[in-house]
């Protein structure tokens, strides 16, 4: 194990950024005990991107590392800190790898495409978190068996921009628990892959903008906006997105759209709990309005509204409870926009 941090160019390797440089006295790669030069990272390694890395005159910016990243290396920690301003990876060479002991932490100011390879089973990054001014590309694993997914098993969103990103060859990537709290995190159905039942769930969203297209868990909101159902791909032929529980606290924007769909199957809302004047769950928005909306699956779930503001008045006036009989909404002063000639009673 040791920490290696990278250089990239210099005097003797201008225009130089190649992950698999050979080593030696010009390799890209220093050593943090003495600075020098050593071997490419290998397994159980630490790796770090900071203010260490040589100018590209070029660019003004920090050397990028974008060639031959797929190394397929296990680490024991990937730092990227916030006075690192150049690429890491590319979008057909993405950096690929695991972490088994320590964590991700993103605060660079560049582009990073990370992408996790399986191999025989699962693999996890147990920790990630995304805190920089530029843009993340968590990718979907690449020449893995049928079936294996990577999981990134907690993420925290606090500034920049994260997207759960497919690569061509890719066959699943999915995060089990997403702390939010600041910056843009965008998952479409076709970039984004559960892991069978294993749904991602929301425990605390405080701020920042979410575009997430799959079926989702529970989501716990206390400010922000999350756009459910804006993907640009349809779910699969009579398959159903769902989203399980929507708990909304003080205030906060759940925008419910839905993706085009050709068969007659609803986008489902299980339930929600809404407690703050500044609540607003809103599913009028026109767009892929004839898509059917549906509140509960026929279960025993009763939502409630206290205070906050539902907007069920799309324009294709579709969205109804499951059972009216056992589904309703309880409404302790709040505000409820039905849908225009209803066939159900609200």
């Amino acid at each position: 194990m040791a920490d290696k941090y990278w250089y990239g160019g210099g005097a003797l390797h201008e225009t130089e950024a190649d992950w698999d440089d050979g080593g030696g006295a010009t390799s890209n790669w220093h050593l943090a005990a003495n600075d020098a030069a050593t071997v490419k990272p290998a397994d159980t390694d630490v790796l770090y991107f900071d203010g260490r890395a040589q100018i590209d005159a070029g660019t003004g910016k920090s050397y990028n590392c974008d060639t031959n990243c797929n190394m397929n290396v296990d680490l024991d920690g990937l730092y990227v800190k916030s006075n690192y301003d150049g690429n890491i990876g590319a979008d057909d060479d993405q950096l690929l790898f695991s972490i088994t002991g320590g964590d991700f932490i993103y605060e660079g100011a560049g582009t990073m495409y990370a992408c996790i390879e399986t191999g025989a089973g699962n693999m996890k990054v147990q920790r990630t978190v995304v805190n920089c001014t530029g843009a993340l590309y968590l990718d979907q694993i690449e020449n893995t068996p049928a079936g294996n997914c990577a999981e990134y098993t907690v993420l925290y969103m606090l500034a920049g921009s994260c997207f759960l990103h497919k690569d061509t060859l890719g066959d699943g990537a999915y995060a089990v628990n997403i702390y939010m709290s600041g910056g843009t995190l965008t998952a479409d159905n076709d970039a984004y892959k559960q892991n069978g039942d294993v749904m991602t769930n929301f425990p605390v969203m405080s701020g920042g903008t979410v575009y997430w297209g799959p079926g989702i868990g529970t989501v716990t909101m206390t400010d922000g906006t999350f756009n459910w159902g804006t993907s640009v791909a349809a779910p699969a032929s009579g398959d159903p997105i769902t989203c399980t529980l929507l708990n909304m606290y003080g205030s906060g924007l759940f925008n419910w759209t839905v993706a085009a769909h050709t068969d007659d199957v609803p986008a489902i809302l299980n339930q929600f709990f809404i407690y703050g004047a500044n609540c607003v769950l809103d599913a009028s928005l026109p767009l892929n309005s004839s898509t059917m909306k549906q509140l509960s699956t026929g279960a025993d779930e009763i939502s409630e509204l206290w205070y906050g503001t539902c907007k069920f008045n799309n324009p294709s006036e579709n969205i109804s409870f499951e059972d009216p009989a056992t589904n309703w909404i309880e409404n302790h002063g709040g505000v409820i926009y039905p849908p225009d000639n209803a066939d159900v009673k609200w």
